[in-house]
């Protein structure tokens, strides 16, 4: 069994993922970071999920200033504890 990572930029990923809803004229779904990386996965024969990392950026004026990075989408992404090493 191999082991898998999923890195997922999530203001890079939301914009294209809005895209491609609204060029095909579907609303966007709420998508579960949780579940994604498990069937991003499972897409793949043999692979095990071990970690999951989701990168995203540090609120400033210009991502308050746009549609795609107001404070209460990123306040929904609830970051994991980390135990030190």
């Amino acid at each position: 069994m191999l082991r898998g990572m999923v890195f997922i930029d999530h203001f890079n990923f939301d914009i294209a993922a809005k895209n491609l809803f609204k060029q095909n004229n579907c609303s966007s779904p709420r998508l579960d970071y949780e579940a994604l990386p498990r069937f991003i996965c499972n897409q793949l024969p043999n692979i095990d999920l071990v970690k999951t990392m989701l990168f995203i950026a540090k609120p400033d004026e210009f991502l308050m200033h746009e549609n795609r990075g107001r404070p209460d989408e990123l306040a929904q992404i609830k970051s994991p504890s980390v135990a030190p090493q």
